[in-house]
């Protein structure tokens, strides 16, 4: 999705950029640098350069715009933290109710990838060892048929859903992008928009699995379904095994 930089960096982006010797002991400089960057699309740059101003001249406004640059830059864990300094050093802010908004999507955001990852991390169950016996094989229940289907169904709403929040965010930045809208309607329209976009992206990931997963089951629970009569099976050390005939 299309990314809407704040007027104000858009404007402080076509002044001529600072000599580089002065880059790293004036605060003005390094700013104009940092926004020039952020409104050029180069947005891990302007959180660098963002906090060093802060670290130059620590003004809190200076913390909004490291956090934005940061949020932009796909860096969850600095943009919390430098949003919740800013909430501390201005608290009387007037966007404080935006900032609190976009604060608590980035947390749940941020729990969410953690969680993923430790899923990711956690190691297969042992496969058990036994010994090999023959058997018959049981019929196929009914319900995992049925159960491979729900996901499916699932899946494909999931998708539904995800689709719908991206219409709603490509909507929010056509109205960020009008000439009358004000600067600080551009900033929450763009917050707005770049939440609902990070939540369609994530429900396409997971609608898109879960259709997968259900279509695939679907069809290994129609084919075993079918040749049930025909077949005996085993398992042991090696897994299953099927004997035909």
């Amino acid at each position: 999705m299309r990314r809407i930089a704040p007027l104000w960096l858009v404007l402080v982006a076509a002044l001529p950029l600072p000599a580089a010797h002065a880059q790293d002991d004036d605060p003005n400089r390094v700013f104009l640098r940092a926004a020039a960057a952020y409104g050029n699309g180069e947005y891990a740059e302007a959180a660098d350069l963002f906090e060093r101003a802060y670290a130059l001249r620590p003004e809190p406004q200076l913390l909004r715009s490291l956090a934005s640059a940061r949020e932009r830059a796909g860096r969850l864990a600095g943009a919390i933290e430098a949003y919740e300094a800013y909430l501390r050093e201005a608290p009387d802010a007037e966007d404080r109710p935006d900032v609190e908004r976009s604060l608590d999507t980035l947390r749940r955001q941020r729990a969410l990838e953690e969680e993923i990852e430790r899923r990711r991390d956690e190691p297969p169950p042992p496969t058990p060892v036994v010994p090999v016996v023959q058997a018959e094989a049981p019929p196929r229940p009914a319900g995992l048929r049925y159960a491979a289907f729900s996901i499916a169904g699932v899946g494909v709403l999931t998708l539904g859903i995800a689709a719908a929040l991206g219409l709603t965010a490509e909507s929010r930045y056509d109205e960020a992008s009008q000439d009358d809208t004000s600067h600080r309607d551009t900033l929450r329209l763009e917050d707005e928009a770049n939440t609902l976009g990070r939540s369609a992206n994530a429900l396409f990931g997971v609608g898109g699995a879960l259709t997968l997963v259900g279509v695939v089951w679907a069809i290994v629970e129609l084919v075993l379904g079918r040749s049930n009569d025909d077949e005996s099976t085993s398992f042991g050390p090696g897994g299953w095994r099927w004997r035909f005939g």
